[in-house]
């Protein structure tokens, strides 16, 4: 399995009926985790959620709120172990 096995698929306007759903079983054979995004956006949603969080990092880095090891440390200690068992919902 790949370090990030997820994949984000979205059709465009040429795609074909049906080649999304091969491609997410493709993937799933090959024990990935495939996402159908629903319409075509600028850049990947995960990319965007982790651009989000960076964003935040800057904000209270800058305004003296926290400093670069506190905020690693709220993230890894925090929000990433609650995460990675279950999810950010």
């Amino acid at each position: 399995m790949y370090l990030l096995p997820l994949v984000e698929l979205v059709g465009g306007e040429a795609t074909q009926s049906g080649q999304i759903d091969r491609a997410h079983a493709l993937y799933q054979e090959l024990e990935m985790r495939p996402l159908v995004v629903k319409r075509e956006i600028e850049g990947h949603i995960a990319d965007r959620l982790m651009e989000a969080l960076w964003r935040e990092a800057l904000h209270l880095v800058n305004d003296g709120v926290a400093t670069t090891e506190e905020i690693d440390a709220a993230v890894v200690y925090g929000c990433g172990l609650r995460w990675s068992l279950m999810a950010p919902s």
